[in-house]
């Protein structure tokens, strides 16, 4: 099996679609959607940030988290879709892995990926095309053999 995964992904949104070889048409598989990384931070959290003294003079200021809820709920949806690639690949679904996604939310996955599972992205796009067409998809993976 030589299948690849291919996973488009924002902070929010993913798709997950199977190509069986390079140049292969693409089958959707599965949609993942975490809409608490698009609610607005004071929806999420209960209370306003705490308000502190600086610790010479009187200067008062608001404290805001280090992270960010809406940080945190990427982080939380990064964990759910690596969870559900770790069992296509136990499942051997797939050999290799491409990713295409919004920067930051790339590294989100990649911070969220075992070791195994990294070792077959063969790979990476940063870039956003999530709820775009699949021709515009296809169009950004190469039709060369893969990795």
């Amino acid at each position: 099996m030589n299948r690849n995964w291919i996973l488009v992904a924002t902070a929010s949104k993913a798709e997950l679609y199977s190509q069986e070889k390079p140049g292969a048409e693409l089958a959707a598989i599965r949609e993942f959607s975490h809409d608490e990384s698009r609610v607005l931070r004071q929806d999420l959290a209960s209370d306003k940030p705490g308000r502190s003294y600086d610790s010479v003079g009187g200067g008062r200021h608001g404290m805001d988290p280090e992270n960010s809820v809406r940080e945190e709920e990427s982080r939380r949806f990064a964990r759910e879709v690596v969870d559900s690639l770790e069992q296509g690949l136990r499942d051997h679904e797939f050999a290799k892995l491409t990713l295409i996604a919004e920067p930051k939310f790339l590294g989100s996955l990649r911070k969220a990926m075992p070791a195994a599972l990294s070792e077959h992205v063969s790979i990476e796009i940063p870039k956003n095309l999530v709820g775009h067409a699949v021709e515009e998809i296809f169009s950004v993976l190469p039709t060369r053999p893969w990795h």
